[in-house]
C-alpha cells in the first residue's frame, strides 16, 4: 500500500539522492496517502533531477493544485503536456489548472484531448462536463458528466455536476435523485446541499429545501449561495423576518461570500 510505501521510498531517497525515479514514487506516494505538502519539495527535486520526467512534472503540478497554487501548476503541466502528448494525467492536471485560473475555453480543449486519449477516464469526463458547464453550454455536459457518474458512481463531485447540469436545463425532478446520492456520498459537501436544496424548492418540497439550504449554510457559513438559498426557502415558507436577517448576511459577505458562491455555482474542482 502506498502508506507502508512510504518509508522505504524515503529509504530509496536517501540511498540515491540524485535518483530521480526515487524521488518520483515518494512525492506519488505522499499524494496518494493525502500528503500534498509534503510531496511538493520532493518532486520539485524530482523535476530538477530529470526534467525531461512526463511523470515527475504531473505529479508536481498535481501537488501544485493540492496546495493552492493553480497559477504555478500551469506552466508545470503545460510542461507535461509537451513531454508526453499522450498522457491523459497531463491533460486533466492542465485542464484543471486552466479551469481554476479562469481559462475555461482552454481547459475544455484539455479536457477534450484527455477524454478522447482515454474514453474510460472518469475524471477526464469530469473535468470536460464541468469545463463545458463554465462555457455555458449545459445540455453538451449533461451526457458527459451522465458517463463520468457511470464510470465512477462513488464521485460525489461528478453527482453534483450533473445534478448542476440537470437543473439548468430544465429538469430539477431529474435532478433530485442525482443530488441525494451526492449527499449520501459526500455529507459535508456545501455545494451538494445547496444544489440538492435548489432541486427540492423547484419540485415543491420548500420544508426538504429549507434543510438542505440550512446544512448548506452550516457547513460553509461564508458561501452567499448557500446563505441566498437559505433565504429564499424561509420567505417561501413565509418566515420573512428569519429571511430578511439572513439576506442580510448575503450583503455582509461581501466579494468574498459572492466568489465563494461562484465556485459552489460550477463545482470547482478538488476544492
Amino acid at each position: 500500500s502506498p502508506e507502508e510505501a512510504r518509508p522505504v521510498l524515503r529509504r530509496a531517497v536517501e540511498l540515491d539522492p540524485g535518483g530521480a525515479e526515487a524521488h518520483v514514487c515518494l512525492g506519488d506516494a505522499l499524494l496518494r496517502t493525502g500528503s500534498p505538502e509534503e510531496a511538493r519539495p520532493v518532486l520539485r527535486r524530482a523535476v530538477e533531477l530529470d526534467p525531461r520526467s512526463t511523470r515527475a512534472h504531473v505529479g508536481l503540478g498535481d501537488a501544485l493544485l493540492r496546495t493552492g497554487s493553480p497559477e504555478e501548476a500551469r506552466p508545470v503541466l503545460r510542461r507535461a503536456v509537451e513531454l508526453d502528448p499522450r498522457s491523459t494525467r497531463a491533460h486533466v492536471g492542465l485542464g484543471d489548472a486552466l479551469l481554476r485560473t479562469g481559462s475555461p475555453e482552454e481547459a475544455l480543449a484539455a479536457f477534450r484531448r484527455a477524454a478522447e486519449l482515454d474514453p474510460g477516464n472518469a475524471e477526464a469526463h469530469a473535468g470536460l462536463g464541468d469545463a463545458l458547464l463554465r462555457t455555458d453550454s449545459p445540455e453538451e455536459a449533461r451526457p458527459v458528466l451522465r458517463r463520468a457518474v457511470e464510470l465512477d458512481p462513488g464521485s460525489a463531485e461528478a453527482h453534483v455536476r450533473l445534478g448542476d447540469a440537470l437543473l439548468r436545463t430544465g429538469s430539477p425532478e431529474e435532478a433530485r435523485p442525482v443530488l441525494r446520492r451526492a449527499v449520501e456520498l459526500d455529507p459535508r459537501s456545501a455545494r451538494a446541499h445547496v444544489r440538492l436544496g435548489d432541486a427540492l424548492s423547484r419540485t415543491g418540497s420548500p420544508e426538504e429545501a429549507l434543510a438542505a439550504f440550512r446544512r448548506a449554510v452550516e457547513l460553509d457559513p461564508r458561501s452567499a449561495r448557500a446563505h441566498t438559498g437559505l433565504a429564499t426557502a424561509l420567505y417561501a415558507m413565509g418566515s420573512v423576518e428569519e429571511a430578511q436577517m439572513v439576506r442580510g448576511r448575503v450583503v455582509d459577505l461581501g466579494d468574498e461570500g459572492a466568489e465563494r458562491g461562484n465556485s459552489a455555482e460550477f463545482g470547482e474542482r478538488g476544492v
